[in-house]
């Protein structure tokens, strides 16, 4: 079976939320051939340039470098303000 898994971040056994789905990542590729489509920041970089071990999991790897945007908390606040102003 061929799986296409999107990630909003480059999975990494060293960063947080990205552990989570590099381990998912692994799992599925034990067993299944999969496709990786993950949302890149020219931020994550630095924590994770070497694609190499991504590469022997998956059958193909795309990362789209996504422009970075405010912090979350601060969208929150401005689509607050715009409900209400």
């Amino acid at each position: 079976m061929n799986l296409l898994m999107v990630s909003p971040n480059i999975p990494s056994p060293t960063a947080g939320a990205s552990t989570r789905n590099y381990h998912l990542l692994k799992a599925l590729a034990s067993r299944y051939s999969v496709s990786l489509l993950a949302l890149g920041g020219s931020s994550e970089k630095g924590i994770y340039s070497d694609t190499s071990q991504l590469e022997t999991l998956t059958s193909s790897l795309r990362v789209i470098n996504v422009p970075k945007s405010a912090p979350k908390r601060l969208q929150q606040l401005l689509h607050a303000l715009e409900k209400f102003g």
